[in-house]
């Protein structure tokens, strides 16, 4: 029997703590939240003169990775690639709702450090567990939750439901960055 897997949906992590100051890049991640505006507008355009830790690092290490990511899951050559990078705070007792992100293509979510706070991501396939057995579904249908390690960078398909349920930290800080590719 031949088996075809077409709703595989893969997911990247690598850890960079050995590739970055983690500190540094936590620091700037504070206050690039603190200038980004809430809800759908526009982030506040992060600069390497102003952020020099979180643009050496996603302009030298990430975007190298996204783009080997996109390769690889995509089978696309790409010609261009434009990023936009925002810092995410969420507080204790604090959620952030289901969400996916718009028009990019790819996001990468950076964790500074380790957090008991997980991120759930939603298995793309919407209704496709309807009809089938609570065990079944918990097995193939689940949701997926990767819990953050400092220097944890998950890269995803930007079209996959996400989200952040209670924060369990004092604090917990993100980088995010939304890479919209052209293709040659």
């Amino acid at each position: 029997m031949e088996l075809i897997e077409p709703w595989r949906t893969r997911i990247g992590r690598v850890n960079l703590k050995d590739r970055c100051d983690l500190e540094a890049v936590a620091s700037e991640v504070l206050a690039l939240h603190h200038l980004t505006p809430e809800g759908d507008e526009k982030p506040y355009p992060a600069t390497a003169s102003e952020f020099p830790a979180v643009i050496g690092l996603r302009d030298n290490v990430i975007t190298p990775l996204v783009v080997e990511f996109f390769k690889q899951e995509f089978n696309h050559d790409y010609q261009d690639v434009r990023v936009e990078s925002f810092g995410r705070w969420l507080s204790e007792g604090k959620s952030l709702g289901a969400h996916y992100h718009g028009s990019s293509a790819v996001t990468c979510i950076l964790y500074p450090e380790d957090y008991a706070s997980e991120i759930v991501v939603y298995d793309p396939r919407g209704n496709a567990c309807r009809g089938y057995p609570r065990q079944v579904r918990d097995s193939c249908f689940g949701d997926f939750k990767i819990y953050p390690k400092a220097g944890d960078l998950v890269i995803l398909p930007s079209y996959l439901m996400h989200y952040v349920p209670t924060v369990r930290d004092t604090m917990r800080l993100t980088l995010v960055n939304d890479y919209y590719i052209e293709l040659l």
